[in-house]
């Protein structure tokens, strides 16, 4: 009988076979990785708005006025925006003899979409001083202005309903607290940081943006932020 021949080298099939693993390798790789980015961009965000509203809450305290933090996405041209926030002081003027009156004067602008542009251009009796310029967030972030309807304490069974505004002005008072003029929630603010790209959910069939919300409390002013435990399942 003839031996059989060891052939050397590799076959066609062998060589495909190792190709199309390690493409699937490199794509699961990549895939995680951009999860891991966008993530990373997230978390950041979250802490730079957590900082920013602290600061907001503590400069209100130190000088005794009226201090508005405004925050959203604002559009550049039909479909691309910008997201950002900026912190202003609202004060009196010789008109204005009173905090309690400057805080009147505010909510005389309940009705509009974008009260920092609304104050900045109207002849009103209070004067928006800007104290830092507009601070950009990564771009594949958004900020949402949110109801939060419920949530456990435990990042389960959250619920949220989104504005129709993509802008939004919180405003904290000399004593800590604060007060939003479009809050059905009249204990606390929310606001949703979420990715703009979405992702796959284990347990879901439709992709979605991870995200975690930033809830201020009215009352004494203090920031927490809520982690959906779905947002930990993201691939």
């Amino acid at each position: 009988m003839n031996a059989i021949k060891l052939r050397a080298g590799f076959s066609i099939f062998e060589i495909i076979a190792v190709m199309t693993i390690m493409g699937i390798l490199t794509l699961a790789l990549l895939g995680s990785f951009r999860y891991w980015g966008t993530a990373h961009a997230l978390t950041g965000a979250v802490n730079i708005m957590s900082a920013a509203i602290d600061e907001a809450e503590t400069i209100a305290r130190e000088n005794q006025q009226i201090v508005g933090f405004r925050y959203g996405n604002d559009l550049t041209n039909s479909v691309k925006s910008i997201t950002s926030f900026q912190t202003f002081l609202c004060a009196p003027t010789n008109e204005v003899d009173s905090l309690e009156a400057v805080e009147e004067i505010i909510k005389q602008h309940s009705e509009s979409a974008d009260l920092y542009f609304d104050m900045v251009n109207d002849d009103s009796e209070i004067k928006v001083i800007n104290i830092s310029p507009k601070h950009l967030l990564p771009s594949d972030i958004r900020l949402v202005p949110v109801t939060l309807q419920s949530a456990g304490d435990d990042g389960e069974n959250i619920v949220l309903k989104e504005k129709e505004y993509e802008t939004a002005t919180l405003f904290f008072r000399p004593d800590g607290s604060a007060f939003s003029l479009h809050d059905d929630d009249k204990l606390s603010h929310a606001i949703k940081i979420e990715t703009r790209k979405h992702f796959a959910v284990i347990g879901k069939t439709e992709v979605e943006p991870i995200y975690r919300l930033l809830r201020i409390d009215l009352a004494s002013g203090t920031t927490s932020v809520t982690t959906p435990n779905h947002s930990e399942d993201a691939q």
